[in-house]
C-alpha cells in the first residue's frame, strides 16, 4: 500500500514539473543573446547581470563556451543589462521592454580596454524575434494608462488590437471575434491559466495584456480563433494604490 501511494505522489511531481514550463511561458517572456569581440569570436565566460522591478535582487548568468547567455521566465517588464569581462569595456543595456511571450534576442559587442570604461545603451529600437511567425499584439500597464480609450473592462482593451471587435454586451457577458473567426473559437486566460468563459476583471489588476491571433503554438492547443492572454499585477515592496470611478449624466 505505502509503494502504491509513493508512486502516484511521484507521478504526480512529474506531471506537475513537466507543466511548470508551459505554464511559465504564456506569462512570461525571455531574453537571449550572444557575446562577442570587435572582431566577432566569441566571449566565453562574460559575467551578464540583469535588474528590473520584475526580479528580485540582481540575477546574473555566465555566457557559455560559445558566448550564449538566458535570462528565461522574466515577468512583463522593462529591464537593464550589464556586461563585465576582464580586459573588456563595461556594456550597460538599459530599457529593454519584455513583453508576454516574447524572446528578445540581444547580441552585444564588447571592445578591448585598459582602462575602466563604461558604454550605456538607452532607448534603442526594439530587438525583433525573426524566429518567430506568430501575431500578436501587446498592451502594458504604462500604455493602458496612457491610451485615451475607455478601460472600465478588459474588453476596452483587447478591442483596441487591429482585427478584434467586440460583437455583444449583456450585462457581465461579452464576446469578441478575431480576423473573422467566430466567438466559440477563441481562447481566454488569466496568468496562464485557461477559463471556461470570458474573464471579466477590472482594468486595475492588468500588468498586460497579449492577442495572440496567428501562429499559436502547440502549447495552446488546437485553437483556431485568438488567444486573450491576461497577466495580472504583482505585488512589491512600497505600498501603492489605485482606484476607478465612472460617472454618466
Amino acid at each position: 500500500m505505502r509503494r502504491c501511494v509513493f508512486t502516484s505522489g511521484l507521478c504526480f511531481l512529474m506531471l506537475l514539473a513537466g507543466a511548470a514550463p508551459t505554464l511559465a511561458q504564456r506569462t512570461t517572456g525571455e531574453i537571449i543573446g550572444k557575446v562577442m569581440d570587435e572582431s566577432g569570436a566569441i566571449l566565453p565566460g562574460v559575467t551578464v547581470t540583469l535588474r528590473g522591478a520584475g526580479v528580485p535582487g540582481a540575477p546574473t548568468t555566465v555566457t557559455n563556451e560559445t558566448g550564449v547567455y538566458r535570462f528565461p521566465v522574466l515577468p512583463p517588464g522593462t529591464y537593464d543589462l550589464e556586461y563585465v569581462l576582464q580586459g573588456f569595456g563595461v556594456m550597460r543595456r538599459e530599457a529593454i521592454p519584455i513583453a508576454v511571450g516574447s524572446t528578445v534576442e540581444l547580441d552585444i559587442t564588447l571592445k578591448v580596454s585598459t582602462l575602466s570604461e563604461t558604454v550605456t545603451v538607452t532607448g534603442e529600437s526594439p530587438v525583433v524575434n525573426l524566429a518567430s511567425a506568430q501575431v500578436s499584439t501587446n498592451y502594458n500597464r504604462e500604455w493602458l494608462w496612457n491610451a485615451p480609450v475607455r478601460r472600465f473592462s478588459y474588453f476596452d482593451l483587447i478591442n483596441e488590437a487591429p482585427g478584434v471587435s467586440q460583437t455583444s454586451q449583456v450585462g457581465s457577458t461579452t464576446s469578441a471575434t478575431s480576423l473573422g473567426s467566430s466567438t466559440n473559437e477563441n481562447q481566454y486566460q488569466i496568468d496562464g491559466t485557461e477559463t471556461s468563459s470570458t474573464p471579466w476583471p477590472n482594468t486595475d489588476v492588468v500588468e498586460e495584456v497579449e492577442v495572440l491571433q496567428l501562429g499559436a503554438s502547440a502549447e495552446y492547443g488546437n485553437v483556431q480563433g485568438a488567444v486573450f492572454n491576461i497577466v495580472t499585477r504583482m505585488g512589491g515592496n512600497t505600498a501603492t494604490a489605485t482606484f476607478t470611478f465612472k460617472t454618466t449624466s
